[in-house]
């Protein structure tokens, strides 16, 4: 009994090992679908591979490509993703090649032949309207030159414009997308365009025209006399002089309106008289009108004074860039009065430019201050005098959301402050060198120079250096020799791959310039050299707010190894520059 059950048992168990054996000879077989089955070209098709084979097949370990025209040259690079959708933009019959990678090199391949007919879809409207406001005599041009049409060209389509919101169509034409129109009153109108193409597919877009009652050639001349006013006069706006452009014949009605009262009714009279204004500072509005009812606007601002001018405020700090941990400070003491000494105005602070004083009235001067928050503050000052007048300095605060250490040097030579960051070991300036050396001028050039010989550049982005004097005069241990506050160097080429090299090449730019990590805040001051062309010499100056190139100590007679820094771009390179030109500085202490 015991042998017969042995004997069953072996002859079930034996189909089951054939049947194993059998499963390992499936071949492997490769195929894909699609869908739809009959697609357009506006259709995204989908393909799926499908592998078949052993039961236990490890498609895990298959990767695919496919090649859209069979032309040998795949289309896509191998994924181990088995589908993927595709447009066929033009119709046509498409021999589709999908190849399947198997992890130890085995390689199997499918095709089929897909027919894709011509798709239809509707037209993509869009308009541009010219100018954007006018008034009732203004002809507007509506221009649909930048509709698109995925089957048709422009000329095939058919344009129809509604200006009056009547829903009925005042314009219709074929191929012209331009269209023109005067609107009767002021208001804002909604104007509705609608393309169809020739199978009569459409659509439409809707833009909002404002018309409104101005009249730029109206020319409005205003003054006020007195200049400065006090409480104790009588102030005479006077709009006389105002003319049309076209017509200065033409007679002309004149408004006012008080800063707290209201419109005067239009009249030819063109004079305005206040009497014991209130001191402060007050705008005046003026609207000269024409004779057919359009007006231009038109404001004066009135100090009124008691009897003393306005204090003048003014405000410094000790860096223009810093992160949530560094202190600034900041000092009224620039701050300025004819009638009064600077230690005699009061000053008070709004830290965050949130029109909320953060500070009272005081007579110190110097004040303190952490951003917990990174952003861009708008620092208030305001000033006032014994007599009560006021004045307001505005000016931006940039604070990081990054913690590398910084503070600031005060450079002795000319008392200006520079905020510094301390990046790995070492110190740099974060902001571009400004000073100018006692020496003015080198043995051929100037040795500064502001882009565009503007001053006010030099302040935002820092002098630019004539490389070829720095090299030869600026590169010492005095103060007359180095172009560096006491303290500090120009930079070397090791010394600024080290600075690099904190962040990478690839990266560095990124991370140098404002906003970056290193808190380095790179200024793009631009450059300027000497060119020589066949005897003549020709100067260019480029790049300014679009590239900083730093100079390094590495300088000969020839050229200058700069650091090169452009806007919205990653990478940070070293560029040889002619030594007869001007690049931006920064500082590095000494060790």
């Amino acid at each position: 009994m015991i042998l017969m059950r042995k004997y069953i048992l072996f002859i079930l168990i034996l189909p089951l090992i054939f049947a194993c054996g059998r499963d390992e000879q499936v071949p492997v077989s490769l195929d894909f679908s699609y869908t739809p089955p009959e697609p357009s070209t506006i259709e995204k098709v989908i393909m799926d591979a499908e592998l078949t084979g052993p039961i236990k097949l490890d498609t895990s370990q298959y990767v695919f490509r496919w090649d859209w025209n069979s032309d040998g040259e795949y289309d896509t690079r191998f994924s181990a993703q088995p589908g993927l959708g595709k447009i066929f933009g033009e119709p046509g019959e498409y021999v589709i090649t999908l190849e399947a990678l198997h992890a130890q090199g085995e390689m199997f391949t499918m095709t089929h032949t897909i027919i894709v007919s011509q798709g239809y879809s509707s037209p993509n409207p869009d308009f541009r309207i010219s100018p954007d406001s006018g008034n009732f005599k203004t002809l507007f041009t509506f221009d649909a030159s930048a509709t698109t049409d995925a089957q048709e060209e422009p000329e095939d389509l058919t344009y129809r414009w509604d200006f009056n919101q009547d829903n009925q169509w005042d314009t219709v034409t074929v191929g012209d997308p331009i269209a023109s129109h005067r609107f009767a009153e002021h208001g804002l109108y909604p104007v509705k365009l609608m393309v169809s193409d020739t199978t009569n597919r459409h659509s439409e877009i809707v833009k909002t025209v404002l018309v409104n009652q101005l009249d730029t050639l109206i020319k409005p001349v205003i003054r006020i006399d007195p200049q400065y006013p006090s409480d104790e006069d009588t102030v005479w706006i006077i709009a006389t002089d105002s003319y049309y452009e076209s017509r200065p014949d033409m007679q002309m009605q004149f408004s006012f309106k008080q800063y707290a009262g209201l419109w005067t009714v239009p009249s030819s009279r063109s004079v305005f008289s206040w009497t014991l204004p209130p001191p402060g500072i007050f705008d005046l509005k003026v609207r000269v009108y024409s004779d057919e009812g359009l007006f231009i606007e038109d404001k004066v601002e009135i100090v009124v004074s008691r009897s003393n001018r306005k204090p003048t405020a003014l405000i410094t700090k000790n860096m223009r860039f810093g992160n949530i941990l560094s202190s600034f400070e900041f000092s009224a003491w620039g701050s300025s009065d004819v009638e009064n000494l600077p230690s005699e105005l009061n000053a008070r602070w709004d830290f965050e430019g949130d029109g909320l004083w953060d500070t009272q009235f005081d007579f110190e001067k110097i004040v303190h201050r952490v951003y917990q928050n990174p952003g861009v503050y708008q620092l208030t000052l305001q000033i006032m005098d014994k007599e009560g007048l006021r004045d307001i300095a505005t000016t931006d605060v940039h604070v990081s959301p990054h913690t590398n250490p910084m503070s600031y040097i005060k450079d002795l030579r000319d008392e200006q402050d520079y905020g510094i960051v301390q990046i790995a070991d070492r110190w740099w300036m974060g902001e571009n060198l400004n000073h100018q050396p006692r020496k003015k001028t080198g043995p051929d050039r100037s040795l500064t120079w502001c882009f565009n010989d503007n001053e006010a550049i030099c302040d935002v982005a820092g002098k630019l250096y004539f490389a070829k004097t720095v090299g030869t005069e600026y590169i010492g241990t005095s103060d007359d020799e180095n172009i560096c506050p006491r303290g500090w160097h120009l930079p070397s080429r090791e010394e600024w791959t080290e600075l690099i090299l904190e962040y990478g090449f690839e990266k560095g730019g990124k991370e140098l310039y404002y906003g970056g990590r290193s808190d380095f805040n790179a200024l793009l001051g631009g450059y300027a050299a000497y060119y020589q062309y066949g005897g003549f010499e020709e100067f260019q100056a480029d790049s300014l707010y679009k590239v900083a190139y730093f100079l390094t100590s590495n300088i000969n007679s020839s050229s200058a190894t700069t650091v090169q820094i452009k806007r919205n771009e990653s990478e940070i390179h070293f560029r040889e520059m002619p030594a007869e030109g001007y690049y931006s500085v920064r500082c590095v202490k000494n060790n």
